[in-house]
């Protein structure tokens, strides 16, 4: 497969793993095939969709739907030189949680400018243990970081990988604690057969559902696994927003946490704790969107066509994503999807980064605003659910309206449907976002109870997914109620007596 761009780097090959199932075998395939981008021997395409067959600007008189790159939108970004297709070393798919996944591509500098400078924030480069699908960038920066440690510190290679990331675990099953555990046996191990490993700092990165599991299994009374939480000098946690209960509960364990903020785009974390990394300048516009310009910033999205652009899509609201602004001269700034707020930090004079929600997130009900994330950081901080989501349902009434998804924290048998919460379960949302001086119009006027969120592969919460889940369940309790009061049901057998009891019900008599 040939692109255009320099004639030398047209002979590299395009390596495309196959499916992730999470063996061993399938990380080792694309931790090699993440290797070679890394040494320049090979491009990787992990994209939303197929490599295509040329990629580069396409010339044409006026922008096309997802196609259009060097005519009218890209010509419009003065100052900011059109991306080449020379310097592609990774394609990689954006999550996908609100809308279709698009790819992303980076170059080998902008991949290592994030692998130094998380280095240079941690104080040295190290050994990393990988948790994450290889398949989203949060994973590949763990093969990828690993990869540069051992050029840098000389490791020996292991096993054909990097001798600064750790054995590979089998994650084709459900992540728990003891694979935590496990992986970590074989750490130590490796260790003790080579005294070149032995000071190297250990370094994870974990979604928060992972450390939620971690965390519960070592407050149960797993002194072991508390232990293994405490050996990483520092475990990265991102992909979605974190309860701060959650952040508290870890580090009483020992665990060293860093919050994270990042994406595709910006080939991973590039705010640690709330601070950008060196080199990342952190700004907002009149619309609080978030903006941001530093070396990893990718160098523009590849569509289906084989269109190389700098922009995301040729609209007014979108074609501006890569641009340059006066007072950053050319260089390039990303704008990100998400609403923000920016505080000078006293301690350091830094500025402080707190993320309010996803603009393209906000749900309008009755004409007003909600941002599901300030809500969802709330009810998650009452430590009542082991997940919490507020996702838009149609509504004739309110055009859309904001429903709750509540996972119980509990023990024991999950709920298997979704249904209407409890009134306990009512009351604890209701005061939880009262008291936290939500108005009365920012109140998801449905709360439901299930047993699991739905989840994209790159482990962050599958929005689009959740919100179907909840239309489906009001549907489904809409008719349950109205069947219940006629006490009736009727199938293709004939007319039948119903029986009631959904959860929190007593039995009929």
């Amino acid at each position: 497969m040939s692109t255009q761009g320099a004639p030398e780097r047209e002979s590299l090959p395009w390596l495309a793993p196959g499916p992730f199932d999470g063996t061993v075998a399938s990380q080792v395939e694309y931790a090699r095939a993440i290797g070679e981008a890394l040494a320049g021997t090979a491009r990787v395409w992990l994209g939303a969709h197929k490599c295509p067959e040329l990629i580069g600007a396409l010339e044409c008189g006026k922008p096309r739907e997802s196609a259009c790159a060097g005519c009218t939108c890209a010509r419009s970004n003065a100052g900011v030189r059109e991306p080449d297709p020379s310097e592609i070393a990774l394609v990689v798919p954006t999550s996908g949680s609100t809308g279709t996944p698009k790819s992303v591509a980076h170059s080998v500098q902008s991949l290592k400018a994030s692998i130094h400078a998380t280095a240079y924030e941690f104080g040295s480069h190290g050994a990393w243990m990988l948790f994450l699908p290889p398949t989203h960038i949060a994973g590949i920066q763990v093969i990828a970081r690993a990869s540069v440690a051992s050029t840098l510190l000389g490791l020996d290679d292991h096993d054909g990988l990097p001798g600064a990331l750790t054995p590979l675990v089998d994650l084709s099953g459900h992540f728990d604690a003891t694979v935590l555990t496990g992986a970590l046996e074989r750490w130590d191990a490796r260790v003790r057969s080579d005294e070149a490993l032995a000071d190297l700092p250990l370094y994870t990165s974990f979604v928060p559902t992972q450390l939620e599991r971690i965390v519960s299994a070592a407050e149960a009374g797993d002194a072991e696994i508390a232990r293994a939480l405490s050996r990483f000098e520092a475990i990265l946690v991102g992909g979605a927003a974190t309860a701060p209960a959650l952040l508290d509960r870890a580090r009483k364990l020992g665990a060293r946490i860093v919050t994270t903020y990042g994406s595709s785009e910006t080939a991973g974390g590039c705010v640690y704790n709330g601070l950008p990394l060196q080199g990342v300048e952190l700004k907002v516009n009149d619309e609080d969107q978030l903006m941001m310009t530093g070396p990893s910033i990718a160098l523009g999205y590849i569509y289906e066509t084989g269109a190389f652009t700098n922009v995301d899509g040729n609209d007014a609201d979108t074609r501006r994503r890569f641009f340059s602004t006066p007072e950053l001269a050319a260089t390039r700034l990303l704008r990100t999807s998400d609403l923000a707020r920016l505080t000078r930090d006293e301690a350091t004079g830094l500025t402080r980064l707190t993320v309010l929600g996803r603009a393209d997130d906000v749900i309008i009900s009755g004409g007003r605003k909600i941002v599901p994330q300030a809500l969802e950081r709330t009810l998650a901080d009452t430590g009542e659910f082991r997940e919490a989501l507020v996702v838009p349902v149609e509504s004739n009434e309110w055009g859309e309206q904001a429903v709750a998804l509540t996972v119980p924290r509990v023990e024991g048998t999950m709920p298997t449907q979704t249904w209407t919460a409890d009134l306990q379960t009512q009351l604890t949302v209701a005061t939880a976002l009262t008291e936290a001086g939500f108005a009365r119009h920012e109140i998801p006027r449905a709360i439901l109870t299930t047993g699991a969120l739905p989840h994209l592969e790159s482990g962050k919460v599958d929005r689009k997914a959740a919100a179907e889940l909840a239309r489906e369940a009001l549907l489904n309790i809409e008719a349950f109620d109205y069947a219940k009061s006629l006490g009736t049901r009727f199938s293709d057998g004939g007319h039948h007596e119903l029986e009631f009891g959904g959860p929190g019900e007593e039995e009929n008599e």
